[in-house]
């Protein structure tokens, strides 16, 4: 074989070693760009300050673990608290009136309380000691009532349907509609004045009527969604 050819077999080999170091360094390439984009996409859907490493930790195949003891199903969102009340007979919790409303009914006492409770578009009332008035209380859990309070709203967690108004739970029964506690995973549009806000180092909850809420967006509009708390 003449030198001339096997130095031109020689080149073509060396151009295509090349190549392939080349095509190896591109597949790098766009490997890193491709865990960049993951990356970037996971820390804004999950931290919108751009703690994506404490957001993107899940605890289960479902719940992302939002760090501080805390977990929901959808990313945190930070929008203020602001109370909202449910319209002219709708009272927050620790309001006193001497006299109810002829709409007003009272619930079955066979829970035995002491005090009993009465139930008037949407609020709970419970006797006072002196029997002189009433203050507006929360929900008792397991009470009922045959129909729900206008402009309520549903929600779906845990493939349950709820319904909800005032800061109040419900779902259906036998009855009509059954208090509940706030099921973990509900999404709620407004929160009713009471509700304390607490810092998670950052992240901002709020506590209400013993659950925690964490502020989210849904479709551009400001949400809220109960959320598991291990304080």
């Amino acid at each position: 074989m003449s030198k001339d050819k096997i130095g031109t077999d020689k080149g073509r080999t060396d151009k295509m070693g090349n190549k392939d170091k080349r095509g190896d360094k591109d597949n790098k390439r766009d490997g890193i760009r491709d865990d960049d984009r993951d990356g970037i996409n996971n820390g804004d859907r999950n931290g919108i300050r751009g703690d994506g490493d404490r957001n993107n930790y899940f605890d289960n195949d479902i719940n992302i673990y939002h760090g501080y003891n805390y977990s929901g199903y959808r990313p945190y969102y930070y929008h203020p608290y602001s109370p909202y009340g449910w319209g002219a007979y709708w009272y927050p919790v620790g309001i006193f009136m001497t006299t109810l409303t002829a709409s007003a009914i009272l619930l079955s006492d066979d829970d035995g309380d002491e005090y009993n409770y009465y139930y008037d578009q949407g609020v709970y009332y419970q006797e006072s000691e002196g029997k002189d008035g009433y203050t507006v209380v929360q929900a008792p859990e397991g009470k009922e009532i045959t129909t729900l309070p206008a402009g309520y709203t549903e929600t779906v967690a845990g493939n349950m349907r709820y319904y909800y108004y005032g800061g109040v739970f419900y779902v259906q029964s036998d009855k009509g509609y059954r208090v509940t506690s706030a099921p973990l995973g509900a999404i709620v549009y407004k929160l009713p004045e009471g509700g304390e806000e607490l810092d998670f180092q950052g992240n901002k909850l709020i506590k209400y009527n013993g659950a925690y809420y964490q502020p989210i967006i849904v479709d551009g509009q400001d949400a809220y969604e109960v959320v598991k708390y291990k304080g």
